[in-house]
């Protein structure tokens, strides 16, 4: 995860790495892709067969996006700040419970400071 609000370059990022997949956010340009594992071996074996018959004899032919089965995600257009504010409000309003409680922001901050901690375990110390 990259996020920062105090750099030259503001940015909002979310990169995940599984077995099965690789997804990435990046909620600043408010775009998305997933890139399966899944679905890309019979194309992968196609453009071998291409390219060991001689009908692909320059690697610069190769289609790439063609080879990996890559989803594009629809990011909603709204503002996650404004978005918060307005539900805050809404709840202030309506004497109703926050989307997000103060036990939920808790818990938000208790789980960064363990991510910090692992990172930069003696930083935390001193």
């Amino acid at each position: 995860m990259t996020a920062s609000r105090l750099a030259l370059k503001t940015e909002r990022r979310l990169r995940v790495f599984s077995p099965d997949a690789f997804v990435s956010v990046d909620y600043g340009k408010r775009t998305g892709v997933v890139v399966h594992r899944h679905g890309n071996l019979k194309a992968i074996r196609d453009t071998v067969a291409k390219i060991r018959s001689g009908e692909i004899t320059d690697p610069a032919q190769l289609k790439y996006t063609e080879l990996v089965n890559v989803e594009q995600l629809e990011i909603e257009e709204i503002d996650p700040l404004r978005t918060q504010l307005e539900s805050f409000i809404s709840a202030v309003r309506n004497r109703t419970t926050p989307e997000v409680t103060a036990e939920d922001g808790l818990a938000a901050v208790e789980t960064a400071q363990r991510i910090v901690a692992a990172i930069h375990p003696q930083e935390l110390m001193e």
